[in-house]
């Protein structure tokens, strides 16, 4: 979460990656929750148990921020692209994005495609996980971990053939649908493997595994970069990672090898690993991961206050000075966990407490 507000505050070129963190993760809470009342689970309760540890936790928020905003629109009197705001609430909305048709402006809203990527998985997977055997679903999940870099592949393909600019395709494959469920694969296989073996024997593996992988990424297109320029320089390595990945074929391996990292990392925090717990057992940083999915969805209008207060109401972020920037982060930081703090406590646990009990009551 951090690093997606620090890409967003023009600081940190490769803080992209959050999301794909963020996807691994996701991938693989759901599922350990999905399996966490096996052996013999009824359909029913399977459910119930996504719908409490899933829905329930991403909808809130999600559905305040978008209506809120859109209210906000027309009580302002501005007009509301009627595509934009159903892309939201329907959860199309990268698709609508890729064809510029998917921003609330000027309400920030163009985060959010993620959530609808998401969304698309997990009404995928949920279908296969409630509707076929489990040995049928995690051989899906590993077809997925296998052809959506194949998707990505053949996307830049045809739209390079398409005429379409470099910067355009990445940007679209970037928000394409499917071609990024191997991020979520990775993480519901992890969480299947560990309902049956110890995570902590493939964690630190995976990770180096994952490690290697972005590290040979990177060598290789720096090398690339450094030829195309005729000479070797620090942007040769920086633009491998900067941004949405562009050209070379970067976001079919690029997108694979962070996948597999972010499994391995994974691995290693539900472990409890000695590499990671030390940081990861602060109950201070604990609670940043808590609110962390509110802090993400409040992020871009954070920003965008903290742009006004320290810039003033007519100054383009394009033009800030690194000082500029580094108090825009610093500022949306504490607005952020600020107004993510309060979510969690007045809107998100209690409608989870709620739910909860009705599921229990029932």
């Amino acid at each position: 979460m951090l690093a997606v507000i620090a890409v967003h505050c023009n600081l940190m070129p490769s803080g992209w990656a959050g999301v794909w963190l963020f996807f691994v993760i996701s991938g693989f809470i759901v599922t350990r929750s999905l399996i966490s009342s096996h052996p013999y689970p009824s359909a029913i309760n399977l459910l119930k148990n996504f719908s409490r540890q899933h829905w329930v936790r991403i909808f809130p928020v999600y559905f305040a921020y978008v209506l809120i905003g859109g209210l906000g629109l027309l009580i302002l009197g501005y007009q509301i692209n009627p595509i934009a705001f159903f892309s939201l609430i329907g959860f199309f909305n990268n698709l609508a994005l890729i064809f510029g048709v998917g921003d609330l402006n000027p309400w920030p809203s163009s985060h959010l495609w993620r959530i609808s990527i998401e969304m698309q998985f997990y009404l995928i997977y949920g279908c296969l996980f409630f509707l076929l055997p489990l040995r049928w679903t995690i051989r899906i999940l590993a077809l997925f971990v296998l052809l959506a870099p194949l998707g990505r592949m053949g996307l830049s393909l045809e739209l390079a053939d398409l005429g379409v600019t470099t910067k355009q395709a990445a940007y679209a494959i970037n928000l394409a649908p499917l071609v990024h469920f191997d991020s979520f694969s990775l993480g519901a296989l992890l969480a299947f493997y560990g309902s049956k073996h110890s995570i902590r024997k493939i964690a630190l593996p995976l990770s180096l595994l994952g490690l290697l992988a972005v590290a040979l990424c990177g060598l290789v297109y720096a090398g690339i970069h450094a030829h195309a320029q005729g000479y070797v320089d620090p942007s040769s390595i920086q633009n491998v990672f900067s941004g949405v990945l562009a050209g070379q074929l970067k976001e079919v391996f690029l997108y694979s090898a962070l996948a597999v990292f972010f499994t391995g990392l994974t691995g290693l925090a539900t472990s409890r690993s000695a590499l990671t717990h030390w940081l990861l057992g602060n109950r201070h940083l604990q609670w940043l991961g808590n609110v962390s999915y509110g802090a993400y969805i409040y992020h871009a209008l954070c920003i965008k206050i903290a742009v006004v207060v320290i810039m003033g109401v007519s100054a383009e972020f394009s033009n800030a000075t690194l000082t500029d920037k580094l108090l825009v982060f610093a500022l949306t930081v504490l607005l952020n966990l600020a107004v993510a703090g309060l979510s969690f406590r007045y809107l998100e646990t209690p409608i989870n407490r709620y739910y909860h009990h009705k599921i229990y009551q029932y």
